[in-house]
C-alpha cells in the first residue's frame, strides 16, 4: 500500500511475521537502487509490518528522487 503523508511517500508492506519483515527491509537496502541513486529510504519494522519512507530531508520534503525511489520499491515488492 502506498500513499502519501504531507511531505513525505511512503509504501507500508505487511508481511508474515517479523523475520520476513526484517529481510523484507534488508532486500529494500541491499537492492541497489538506493545505492545508484545515492537516495535511502527510511525503513521503520513494526512486527509484520514495513514501513519504507521517502523524503529529501535537504529540501524539506518530497522532489523527484523520492518518487523515483518510491516507484522502485513498489516493482521490488511487487514480486
Amino acid at each position: 500500500q502506498r500513499r502519501r503523508d504531507g511531505r513525505v511517500e511512503m509504501l507500508v508492506l505487511v508481511v508474515r511475521d517479523r523475520a520476513e519483515a526484517v529481510g523484507v527491509a534488508g532486500d529494500q537496502s541491499d537492492e541497489g537502487s538506493a545505492e545508484e541513486a545515492d537516495h535511502h529510504p527510511d525503513l521503520e519494522i513494526h512486527y509484520k509490518r514495513v514501513t519504507v519512507i521517502y523524503s529529501t530531508h535537504s529540501e524539506g520534503g518530497l522532489t523527484d528522487k523520492d518518487f523515483a525511489g518510491a516507484e522502485m520499491a513498489d516493482r521490488v515488492f511487487a514480486t
